[in-house]
């Protein structure tokens, strides 16, 4: 996987991406839902209250307390995380 670069970034912010919510709900104590986070080469096509970076799935009010033990990426491309 070779990550998002700006030629990647150019096709635009995936589909649903924009107004999906950037995290869900604690799920049975254990599982956090949340979106994939894009990389500053998307940030002039999102305006910043929408941006969603990893740094803020990990200091999101519901980790507070807990450890982050596993990612799972269930997205269909590599062209979005650097």
């Amino acid at each position: 996987m070779e990550g998002t670069t700006s030629k990647s970034a150019r096709l635009g912010v995936p589909r649903r991406w924009m107004y999906c919510p950037k995290v869900g709900k604690v799920i049975d104590g254990l599982f956090l839902p949340f979106k994939t986070p894009l990389c500053s080469l998307y940030d002039d096509r999102i305006d910043e209250p929408l941006r969603f970076y990893v740094k803020h799935v990990f200091t999101h009010p519901s980790l507070e307390g807990r450890k982050l033990g596993l990612w799972i990426d269930f997205t269909r491309t590599d062209r979005l995380l650097s």
